[in-house]
């Protein structure tokens, strides 16, 4: 019970790829998302386990953290996108030719 309140309360970030080409959902591309000293990895694919698969979209689990100070792209092709100054609780969407294409904020209760 405490733990379902407190994972009410946590932040979160989603990151959506968009990649070029054939490779329209970016597969292998590498997203690293810094909060103060901590980063973490994904990698975007398509792993599949018994009846299920991987989200194309990221969930980055922030704990009280409101702010991410980077996220970096690294795609397939060697290309790098980064974006600073990003605020919890939303999705965003990124592009190796523009870099962020899209913010979409979510009300928090």
């Amino acid at each position: 019970r405490r733990r379902t309140k407190r994972l009410a309360h946590d932040n979160w970030l989603n990151v959506s790829v968009v990649g070029r080409g054939r490779n329209y959902n970016a597969l292998g591309a590498v997203i690293k998302v810094t909060t103060g000293n901590v980063t973490q990895t994904r990698v975007v694919n398509l792993a599949c386990q018994y009846v299920s698969h991987a989200a194309i979209v990221q969930l980055f689990g922030l704990g009280d953290t409101d702010f991410i100070g980077q996220i970096e792209v690294t795609w397939p092709d060697g290309t790098l996108t980064s974006q600073y100054s990003i605020s919890a609780g939303q999705i965003v969407k990124n592009s190796p030719d523009f870099g962020l294409i899209k913010k979409i904020l979510l009300n928090k209760p």
